[in-house]
C-alpha cells in the first residue's frame, strides 16, 4: 500500500535503500536496521519521508524526527503527532525550520515547550513566543536561551 503523500517512484527508490541496507547489516533484526536507518544522517530524505508516512511506530518516528536530514515537510508533519515523544524529539533537532516548530510553541505539554525553549538552535521569533508561556520556567528557559544567542557587545 503506497501512502498518498508518496510517489510511486520515491516508494520504490526507499524500499531499494533499505534492501541495500539489509544487505549491508545482515546480522541485524528488522527493526535494529530500521532504527539504524531511521537515525543515520546519510540516510536520504525521502527514505525517511516514506518510513514517517508508513509506521505507527514511536521509535522510529522519534528517531526520524531527531534525524538533521528530515525534510521540513516531515518535521511539519510529526510537529502535530499525537505522541508526545514524537514532539519531545522534534523539539531537539538542530535543524528544526521555523514553520515546523511553530506549532510546539502551543503544545498542550510543557515538557515539550521547555526542550523547544531550551534549544540553541531554535528560531528567535519562537523563543520570544516562548519568552510569554504561561509557565514561568518556560518563559525563563526562552529568555536565557535568547540571551546567550545575541552576540556579545
Amino acid at each position: 500500500m503506497t501512502n498518498r503523500f508518496i510517489s510511486m517512484d520515491e516508494s520504490k527508490r526507499a524500499l531499494e535503500y533499505i534492501r541495500s541496507m539489509s544487505q549491508q547489516y545482515q546480522d541485524f533484526s528488522n527493526d535494529s536496521l530500521m532504527k539504524l536507518i531511521a537515525s543515520d544522517i546519510r540516510t536520504p530524505m525521502t527514505v525517511l519521508k516514506t518510513i514517517s508516512e508508513n509506521t505507527s511506530n514511536v521509535e522510529l518516528l522519534r528517531r526520524i524526527a531527531t534525524n538533521p536530514n528530515t525534510s521540513g515537510e516531515v518535521l511539519n508533519r510529526l510537529a502535530k503527532h499525537g505522541n508526545k515523544e514524537v514532539r519531545l524529539a522534534l523539539a531537539t533537532n538542530p535543524n528544526t525550520a521555523n514553520i515546523a516548530v511553530t506549532p510546539l510553541s502551543f503544545d498542550d505539554s510543557p515538557t515539550v515547550r521547555f526542550t523547544l525553549a531550551e534549544n540553541p538552535y531554535t528560531n528567535t521569533v519562537v523563543l520570544e513566543t516562548l519568552r510569554e508561556d504561561e509557565d514561568p520556567v518556560i518563559a525563563y528557559q526562552a529568555q536565557e536561551t535568547l540571551t546567550r544567542s545575541q552576540p556579545a557587545v
